[in-house]
């Protein structure tokens, strides 16, 4: 059911939608936020796998027809490995 009492407001709440995707999904290609979280004293890998999703979710999101989903636990550790791997050799 759709409301036309707000009507007026879908073009501005699609674009605000718009703009704020074209940024979160910069983070794909951003390996400083896995290395922030992975830095953090609370946060840790652990946050990720919570939070983003591990093997479990990605077979499950896979199961329920997504097929562009990503195991996050697993790119977190492979880019903290070949950033610590990059920093070592420096």
């Amino acid at each position: 059911m759709v409301d036309n009492h707000f009507a007026i407001y879908h073009g501005a709440l699609n674009n605000g939608l718009s703009k704020l995707w074209k940024y979160y999904s910069q983070f794909d290609e951003k390996p400083v936020y896995i290395l922030v979280l992975f830095l953090h004293p609370y946060y840790k890998l652990d946050y990720i796998k919570m939070a983003w999703g591990g093997a479990k979710e990605k077979a499950e999101e896979i199961w329920a027809g997504n097929k562009d989903v990503k195991d996050w636990q697993d790119e977190a550790q492979q880019i903290v490995e070949q950033s610590m791997e990059e920093y070592y050799q420096c």
